[in-house]
């Protein structure tokens, strides 16, 4: 099982940053292959985003050839700092997703902060799933994705876009807060050490 700041099989670990916590600073997107279509707009949507605020995107679509996949996927996961997931019976199907991505992705929004959102693309059986039914969805799950017609959907990607883009730059400012209220009081206790020295 891929766990949150796992040493992969190449024997590489994602940085540490203060407190020895990883450096997470990507939006990780969980989908099943079968939802591409899906995955795309949201792209077409993101993609805009994406140069203007720095936001860095991660889903399977980056592996290159002669890469090894699954390392490739436990080096995303433990730099996830926000996850999407494209909820479909082919993802609550995939037992790749289940069993790997799902219980990592769960670990560190439990251990180390990782914003989870998700959003209905089709019907399925979603609410079987307690650890993705405690979530919010990003828009309501009366109507999923592949029920609305196509204005409709790209108003809710418009929505899901926007509620992604601002859920990563608030992360970021967090994150960035935390980074700087510890080196201040490093910086604070090396200065009274000194001084009592």
């Amino acid at each position: 099982m891929a766990t949150a700041g796992l040493v992969g099989r190449g024997g590489s670990k994602p940085a540490a940053g203060d407190g020895g916590r990883l450096q997470r600073h990507e939006l990780f997107i969980s989908y099943s292959h079968k939802d591409r279509a899906f995955l795309e707009r949201f792209w077409t949507h993101l993609s805009p985003l994406e140069t203007q605020y720095g936001l860095q995107r991660w889903d399977d679509s980056r592996i290159q050839p002669g890469d090894i996949w699954l390392d490739k996927v436990e080096q995303a996961l433990a730099r996830a700092q926000v996850a999407l997931l494209l909820v479909s019976p082919d993802f609550l199907a995939s037992d790749f997703i289940r069993r790997q991505e799902l219980p990592c992705l769960f670990e560190a929004a439990h251990n180390d902060g990782l914003k989870i959102l998700w959003v209905p693309l089709l019907p399925c059986s979603w609410k079987r799933f307690r650890q993705i039914e405690q979530y919010q969805a990003v828009i309501p799950v009366d109507k999923t994705l592949a029920e609305m017609g196509e204005v409709e959907r790209d108003r809710a990607l418009v929505a899901i876009t926007d509620h992604t883009s601002m859920t990563c730059l608030n992360s970021s400012r967090q994150s960035g807060w935390r980074r700087n209220r510890l080196l201040r009081l490093k910086h604070w206790h090396g200065s009274k050490s000194r001084s009592v020295g």
